[in-house]
Parts: C-alpha cells; structure tokens; sequence
C-alpha cells in the first residue's frame, strides 16, 4: 500500500478551495499520457495559465475505509414482493447507497503527479449542473441496432375524481440467446439524487435511492455473488454541466406529455424501436421547428431582442439552440438510453476490464408524465456556454456476505488498485 496515495483524497479536497477562475472549452496546451486522456476530460483555464480542469470518464459507488482490510461500499441492495400497485404479483429492487465520481484512485494520483511535472496545478472542474442516469445493457445485432420489441399498455387512472386513460409504452428487448424478450429497457421505476448545489465541482459524492422495474432481482445477486462488474446488465452515468467563458440566450418549451410520446412512438417504430444518437437527435429537430400548435408536442419560444419570447426565432441557427434544449430537459423522459455493448477492449493498466458500447434509444414508460398530462419549462441561459461532459459510473467490486453486507472485493488485484491498495 502506498502511503500518498491514501491521502491523495485530502489533498484533492483542499485543492477545490483554491481553484476561482472559470475553464474554456480548450484542451491543455501540454500533452498528458494516454492513461491520463483515458481516465479523464481536460480544460484549461481561461485567465490562469498554471491552472487546469479535469472531470473523470469513471466513476464507482462511494467506498468507506479504504486502508482498511475489508473496505464497505456504499451501497445496498434488496428485493419485494409487490402486493398492490401498477406491479403487483411482481419483484421490484430497491438500491441505495452513494456514487462517486473518485472511482479510481490510482488514476487521480496519475494525474496530479503528471500535472505537477508540467508545473501545472489540476482541479476538479466547477459544474452547474448533474444528472445521473441508469442504463440497461444489451447485445448489438446486424445492423448496429438492438433486438426491441415495443407496445402500448392502456391504463385507466382516476385524477381528481375523473377517470381518463392513458397509454404507456412498454419496451422489451431479447436477452443473449434465450429467444424471448423477457429483460425491459426500462431499468428504473422510480430514481432519486441529491443534486449538487450551484457552483460545487465534478469531485464528490452524490447519495441516491432506486426502485427498478421487475426482472432485476435475480440477474443483481448473481453479480453480487462474484463480485465481478456489472457492465453485462446495468451500468450508470452522470451527465455534468460545466460553464465555459462564452453566452446564449433563452427559450420556453410547452409540452403536451400524451402527444409528444405518441409522436415519439411513431417516430421510433420507424427505426425498429431502437434509435440511434443521430435519429434522436433528428426527432428534437423536427418538433424544434413545428409551427402548428395543435400538431406538436412539445412547443418552442424563443427569446426575443426585447426580452418577450415568440415562436419565430431572431436568427436561422436558433433552431439548432432549440432542438439542443428540448433534448436536454426531454429526453430522459421519453426514452431509455441502452448501452449496446462491442467486442471487448484490452483492461486497463489496474486489470479492470472496459467494454465500448454504442448508445441506443428506446420509449420510455414514464407514467408519472403521462399521468401529468401537460406541463411547462422555462430553460435560462446563463452567462457562459453550458458544455456536456459524463461519468460513466462502472458498479463493480462488490460482493455480499452471507449475512447480507455488501462488501468490496479484496481478492481482485484491479479492485485494489481501484481504492489505492496495489
């Protein structure tokens, strides 16, 4: 065990006091080793030369006691029986614990002692914004796409005395070889994370609580009796906003739930329910430019010279800052995102193995909005260029007791490496 690498994390901490001006959407001028471009996104800073920014690629779940002989995640996990509700006569998981984005510290330390060598000084980046998100995994086909089969469950719900119906899309896909598209795309029911206050960094913890849909149970405590990574059912990612020296401006979005998942559903049958980056990106595009308010799902205004908004926008390229907003606020709502795994890549120099995936983009059963029916967003755009970067969050490493704690696995050399223990 090395000695600075357990204290690599207080150092790190005092470090983000110190770090004020903000980053550009510039790479150092300097060139880094390929480790270090693997594990992490890097900005330099706008005024101070000596400064750079950097957001990992990977993160983990938290871990407590990490010079310890047997470290605890942060994490738990089990399963119930549902008696009642949209599911009962099924198993749903509830998981809770925490994420964190220092997954990897060996990495961290690399960095800073590379930074350090250029006489530069490396600080988390500063964020606006995080929001993180569950994956399914899946196997590509043929053609790039993954094996969905998607319908409409017609549910009758009773809202402030009235009953009206609703149809929620319900996507299946097929799991490995055993011919029935039995595993959903829709991984989680219900999700809930402590967002990061305004102007925090891309360095921290974010506790969060889950209910998944049903079919998890069994595939979750296989994983946990190895201890290996869960990259072949779920993984996870955060997605950050990171405030560049640059501006935009502002629009409204309203948006009819019923309508906008009808037009999405027909726009994804197109493509055999399983969307590509491109496509997705196609649909905002098309319902950016509708003119016709009874037609459209979800309706933009643009902000106008005078600080009222309109539907026509002041300049042609506004319409390309629309389609990137409502992808932004409405994406997560429609679609599930499922990692479609490739061949495997070589591991990493701590031996944890890293797979690519493709992502692909199908309907979502999101009750809660349809339920909702219509609703209204206002997206403001501050001073400064509002750049995307992520996280992948890659649970591994956990094993559980007999008794039932959830404990990390110490018979794994990559897993030490993982918490500073090589």
């Amino acid at each position: 065990m090395k000695l600075g690498k357990t204290l690599m994390a207080a150092a790190v901490a005092a470090t983000i006091q110190q770090a004020a001006a903000a980053p550009i959407s510039e790479s150092p001028d300097v060139q880094f080793s390929a480790r270090i471009y693997d594990n992490f996104y890097l900005l330099k800073d706008g005024v101070d030369q000596s400064k750079i920014y950097y957001i990992p690629k990977r993160g983990n779940v938290a871990v407590q006691g990490v010079t310890s002989s047997l470290p605890v995640p942060r994490f738990n996990v089990f399963h119930r029986f549902q008696q009642s509700g949209y599911f009962a006569g099924e198993t749903l998981s509830y998981l809770g614990g925490s994420f964190s984005t220092l997954g990897d510290l060996d990495a961290v330390q690399a960095l800073l002692d590379e930074a350090n060598s250029y006489g530069l000084r490396a600080y988390p980046a500063p964020a606006t914004e995080a929001r993180t998100t569950f994956l399914s995994t899946g196997n590509q086909i043929d053609n790039g796409r993954l094996d969905i089969a998607c319908s409409n469950e017609k549910l009758t719900i009773d809202q402030n005395g009235q009953q009206r119906q609703i149809e929620v899309p319900k996507c299946t896909m097929l799991n490995s070889d055993s011919g029935e598209y039995d595993l959903s795309t829709n991984v989680m029911y219900r999700f809930r994370a402590m967002m990061p206050p305004s102007q925090t960094v891309v360095n921290q913890d974010l506790p969060f609580q889950a209910v998944t849909t049903p079919g998890w149970d069994q595939q979750i405590d296989g994983v946990l009796m190895s201890g290996g990574q869960w990259d072949n059912i779920l993984t996870a990612r955060i997605d950050w906003k990171i405030k560049t020296d640059e501006k935009y401006h502002a629009v409204k979005v309203k948006v009819d739930w019923g309508k906008l998942f009808k037009q999405a559903s027909q726009f994804t049958s197109q493509n055999q329910n399983a969307n590509q980056e491109q496509e997705v990106q196609q649909f905002f595009q098309q319902q950016a430019q509708c003119q016709d308010v009874s037609q459209c799902g979800a309706v933009v205004q643009f902000q106008q010279n005078d600080g009222s908004f309109g539907t026509v926008a002041p300049e042609d390229d506004r319409y390309q800052q629309a389609a990137d907003v409502l992808r932004d606020k409405l994406q997560n709502e429609l679609f599930n995102e499922v990692a479609a795994f490739q061949q495997q890549q070589e591991p990493t120099p701590t031996g944890q193995q890293q797979q690519q995936w493709d992502p692909i983009y199908t309907m979502k059963s999101n009750y809660d909005k349809l339920i909702k029916g219509k609703e209204d967003y206002v997206y403001y755009y501050t001073p400064g260029v509002m750049r995307n970067y992520n996280t992948t969050l890659n649970f591994s490493c956990m094993k559980r007791q007999p008794m039932g704690r959830v404990v990390w696995n110490m018979e794994d050399p990559g897993c030490l490496a993982l918490i500073g223990q090589d």
